[in-house]
């Protein structure tokens, strides 16, 4: 099991701007490693001002026009980024509506926006898209947000509880993983196919660091002697059985969406896991990795145990 600080009280700053041709633009100092953040940042700013997915794009990490964010690490771009795109994305909202609202002869709060389009809350007939919105104006929308995420009153935490099932060969030392189960609480999923894509990597990350992977130096010189992939084995996808991922939890009511921290979690949990199902199976506790067959071995014969 493992329990996660995410969120951490970091400053960061976003920038959200309606173009004249009613795309929305999130412009953010962080950038995506893989981890699916340029997606789920553009999720978030969609739901938030009332655009379609297809009508914001994201500037991640360019000088000449992002603002400041703080390093992409720690697990926090989501948590903390994500603050501060839905509060530029509420302050865009509130001027496209009035905006819109004009228009349509209305008061603001007359008027929401869903899926690019400005309509009448009473009356649906009454609409006007947000091109035409931006078209009828001479300038584009732009609100900007400066804000330190998390909570001066609680800790934002996430949770793990993974399980893991193996097959010893006590003549061998040949260990087998049979299944693997990892739940997470991450509160809100802001986007299910990357969640499980970005635990099933992380499982299958550190699964690599249990069973194999090594770095193996010259004690004469500290060089390494197995510094290529050819010599450093990572593990493939034939390697172990599909990683079942479970999503559990209520949205935590500070994040954006109720969403927190996911990127590093899933790791935590993974030699624990495997190592207990090792003893659980053997009797024997190893604490040191990878569990690579010789040192299984030696360990059941230091503890007496024989085919």
């Amino acid at each position: 099991m493992c329990i996660y600080r995410g969120g951490h009280g970091l400053e960061s700053e976003a920038e959200v701007r309606i173009t004249r041709e009613g795309r929305g633009r999130l412009a953010i100092g962080v950038v995506d490693v893989g981890q699916g953040s340029e997606t789920v940042l553009a999720q978030m700013v969609a739901e938030e001002v009332g655009l379609r997915l297809d009508q914001v794009e994201v500037v991640m990490a360019d000088t000449a026009s992002t603002r400041w964010a703080p390093m992409t690490s720690g697990s926090t771009t989501t948590f903390t980024i994500g603050m501060a795109a839905r509060a530029a994305a509420g302050e865009a909202r509130r001027k496209l509506l009035e905006r819109g609202a004009g228009l349509l002869e209305l008061r603001a709060e007359q008027v929401l926006c869903r899926d690019g389009v400005v309509t009448a809350r009473h009356n649906p007939g009454r609409r006007i898209t947000v091109p035409e919105v931006m078209a009828a104006m001479a300038d584009e929308i732009v609100a900007s947000t400066k804000l330190k995420s998390g909570s001066p009153d609680s800790i934002v935490n996430s949770f793990a509880a993974h399980f893991a099932e193996v097959e010893a060969e006590i003549a061998t030392g040949r260990l087998r993983l049979l299944r693997y189960v990892a739940a997470q609480d991450a509160g809100r999923i802001i986007n299910p196919l990357l969640a499980e894509n970005q635990v099933q990597g992380a499982v299958t990350q550190f699964l690599g660091w249990v069973f194999r992977e090594e770095i193996v130096l010259d004690p004469a010189t500290g060089v390494p002697l197995n510094a290529n992939f050819l010599e450093h084995k990572c593990p493939a996808i034939v390697d172990y059985p599909p990683i079942e991922t479970i999503f559990v939890g209520e949205p935590d009511p500070v994040g954006p969406f109720g969403a927190k921290a996911l990127g590093e979690p899933p790791v935590t949990p993974v030699a624990a896991a495997v190592v207990n199902a090792v003893a659980n199976a053997t009797g024997v506790r190893i604490r040191e990795l990878p569990l690579t067959p010789d040192r299984v071995l030696a360990a059941l014969r230091g503890a007496g145990v024989r085919p």
